[in-house]
């Protein structure tokens, strides 16, 4: 009986021990756009306003950031966004919160001092269209209104900067 005990416990340090070894502190690889087309014209409201579609800001780069309340790394990301949405003025960062109500969103809000404004895709539409696949995502749009790439997980400052190039020129 012990000698099973034994070898239970050798099999399981032995499938410990072949867990990928993955760097939890680099940043995965950029998804870019292979051709880069028009970001959808979807209508949806803006936290504590009128209704509006991504075309209110051509001309400009986006970062556009999906998130939501329940969500871990939406919220350790924010404060990134709310910082580089303040130093970088030529920049667009719009966050939508995604399949939640607007109460639960304008909380948020104010617990992260959001001064960026935030669209309500309470159904999931411009998600959809954007193919969210998990939150956080950010999707990055060019000043000529056409998708750039987007990255799935947590952003960083290097990843913010490393697509400020493709966000304040409209060459493709």
């Amino acid at each position: 009986m012990s000698r099973k005990i034994v070898l239970l416990w050798v099999v399981v340090l032995l499938l410990a021990g072949c867990q990928s070894q993955t760097r939890i502190d680099s940043d995965p690889p950029i998804m870019l756009t292979v051709e880069p087309r028009p970001a959808p014209d979807t209508v949806l409201p803006v936290l504590g306003g009128e209704e509006t579609t991504l075309q209110a800001w051509k001309g400009t780069g986006i970062v556009l950031n999906f998130w939501a309340t329940w969500c871990g790394p939406c919220r350790e990301e924010m404060p990134l966004l709310v910082e580089y949405a303040n130093s970088h003025p030529e920049i667009a960062v719009i966050g939508v919160n995604s399949q939640e109500d607007a109460e639960t969103a304008q909380a948020f809000v104010e617990e992260y001092g959001i001064s960026f404004p935030i669209l309500l895709d309470e159904r999931g539409v411009m998600g959809n269209r954007l193919q969210l696949q998990a939150l956080p995502m950010t999707v990055f749009i060019g000043p000529d209104g056409k998708l750039r790439g987007r990255h799935v997980g947590q952003l960083t400052p290097a990843l913010l900067d490393a697509w400020l190039p493709a966000l304040t020129s409209s060459d493709e």
